[in-house]
């Protein structure tokens, strides 16, 4: 018999920008930053679509884990299973940019950074990690989670760039494909894992398959008519 495992990735909510500026014009990568989940609305919304009985991991950030919190003191029912950490499945380390807006992003000016724009999806910024990096141990923290908890529901709260190598693994895509996904906060990616029963292998490889339900799914509005 096959076993089918599903991921619910979920993007964390905004970031509270310590400094009060516009959060979405900084790059945070490993930065220590707060989530905003003061809309309940919205929170609710994601958490009626969550599987009530599933686990629950986040990375080791901060905002990984107040947005799951929030999301799990809303649904009903409660979950009172532990939440799980892994540092493997955090956001791409963004070196000396950490904490920078984009636009000084965009003038810094060194040679690392040059191969870096040249390459975003291969090269590090200064100081920092590759997407393709991220991707490698994003790929490492998701076959964990198929070999010790193959046939759970897993909901995954954790960052845009860790999404977009969850789909990279899931498709066998190239950094560079990976890194097209939309991924907004809040946002519901589900993937599900099929790993074969002997008898299906001529149906299903010996190593699984993987079927992706939806991407980026955003519920920040009740009614998409009124997005502007």
């Amino acid at each position: 018999m096959s076993v089918t495992t599903g991921l619910w990735l979920v993007r964390h909510a905004p970031v509270i920008d310590p400094e009060g500026r516009d959060p979405a014009r900084k790059a945070y990568g490993h930065l220590d930053v707060s989530a905003d989940v003061s809309d309940s609305a919205w929170l609710a919304r994601v958490a009626d679509c969550l599987p009530p009985d599933a686990l629950w991991i986040t990375s080791h950030l901060r905002r990984t884990k107040e947005t799951a919190a929030a999301l799990r003191e809303i649904m009903t029912p409660r979950p009172d299973n532990p939440v799980a950490e892994d540092p493997d499945l955090a956001e791409q380390h963004f070196g000396h940019w950490q904490g920078l807006g984009y636009e000084a992003i965009a003038t810094w000016q060194d040679e690392q950074s040059e191969r870096f724009w040249a390459n975003p999806a291969r090269e590090p910024p200064p100081g920092g990690e590759s997407f393709e990096s991220q991707l490698r141990r994003t790929t490492a923290a998701i076959d964990r989670l198929l070999h010790h908890h193959g046939g759970r529901e897993i909901v995954v709260v954790v960052h845009g760039g860790t999404v977009r190598a969850a789909l990279g693994r899931a498709m066998e895509l190239t950094p560079e494909q990976a890194l097209a996904f939309e991924v907004d906060n809040l946002s519901i990616t589900h993937l599900r894992h099929i790993e074969p029963d002997p008898a299906e292998a001529k149906f299903l490889t010996a190593r699984g398959v993987w079927r992706v339900h939806v991407t980026n799914l955003s519920l920040r509005y009740p009614d998409f008519s009124t997005r502007g």
